[in-house]
């Protein structure tokens, strides 16, 4: 079926190590599979562990999971055990490359709430189990304005933000700088 091919190609693709091969676009089946969900929570794989690195709106006040928490369980599944699943679909060129995919994915749900188990060491407990509500929150997207003025009379411009239409009015205004950075990091 579609899902098992997708998943086959993402396990061949993985096979080259290159970066820069995958399957790119907005997929509703890989999409569906992976959760189009995700818990408001960004980790990082650390020294083997997943690290809560942000915290989004939609983790309630009360919530125990703070700022370099280790997540040691996810539905009740080891961490390790999560990553050690999700790692097969996420072609990369070197194994950090794959466990920030794996990173970006380990969150990921179908369900309206994802429970994990967080550890910490500078708190009073070693592990709490937490439900956490599951959200649509692009974690990806950049906080970067489309443009800004810069020392020394600069002008910046992030193209990845821009609107439509935008570029004419800042192009007025960054008509007397001095310089102009165009950021294509975007």
């Amino acid at each position: 079926d579609e899902l098992s091919y997708k998943l086959a190609t993402l396990q061949l693709i993985g096979k080259i190590q290159d970066t820069h091969a995958n399957i790119w676009q907005n997929d509703g089946a890989l999409n569906q599979f992976h959760g189009t969900q995700i818990a408001p929570i960004e980790v990082n794989i650390i020294e083997s562990q997943a690290v809560v690195v942000r915290i989004f709106n939609g983790i309630t006040e009360d919530s125990n999971i703070k700022i370099g928490d280790i997540i040691t369980h996810i539905n009740g599944v080891k961490t390790e055990e999560v990553i050690a699943q999700k790692i097969a679909y996420c072609p990369a060129s070197n194994r950090p490359n794959q466990l920030r995919d794996v990173a970006r994915r380990l969150l990921r749900t179908n369900d309206s709430s994802i429970e994990v188990s967080v550890s910490s060491t500078d708190r009073d407990f070693k592990e709490n189990l937490e439900s956490v509500p599951a959200t649509s929150i692009n974690f990806w997207k950049k906080d970067t304005p489309s443009h800004k003025e810069l020392e020394g009379d600069i002008g910046y411009i992030y193209p990845g933000a821009l609107q439509k239409g935008e570029i004419h009015d800042i192009m007025k205004q960054f008509m007397s700088k001095k310089g102009l950075v165009i950021d294509l990091r975007c």
